[in-house]
């Protein structure tokens, strides 16, 4: 299992998460998804607590922009400022075509978000909620 990471501090907004789907071609290659000629939409995000597995943020358009185009290439961009309390979090860019849907990362694997804020680092802040 492979994990990206990406880290936040609570209260910045300039953070963004971006990254670039990819999906196993024919022969079992990692290659980019093309995205050309999709529209607004066609990506969403959304974002688990990887502590109780509850919604963060649910499935939504808004904040997401991606390049159409062969690239790839996503982006999701947290309201102003982040407000998400610190811990550690599970996301996915889904992706919508002829309403079929696909989850990225893909198989095994994550796309982790630490948030941390001034008094606690996401580690912590995520073994007191598992332990409560």
């Amino acid at each position: 299992m492979s994990q990206e990471v990406r880290r936040v501090f609570t209260g910045d907004s300039r953070t963004l998460i971006s990254m670039y789907l990819k999906q196993a071609n024919a022969s079992g290659v990692l290659t980019a998804v093309d995205l050309t000629g999709l529209s607004s939409g066609a990506v969403q995000f959304e974002m688990y607590d990887a502590a109780t597995h509850a919604s963060v943020i649910a499935l939504t358009a808004t904040g997401v922009t991606f390049s159409a185009d062969a690239t790839g290439l996503v982006n999701y961009m947290f309201t102003t400022p982040v407000t998400i309390p610190a811990g550690f979090y599970d996301a996915w860019f889904v992706l919508t075509v002829a309403g079929k849907t696909d989850h990225f990362p893909a198989g095994n694997e994550t796309l982790r978000i630490e948030v941390r804020d001034h008094t606690q680092t996401a580690r912590d802040a995520y073994a007191a909620a598992v332990e409560a």
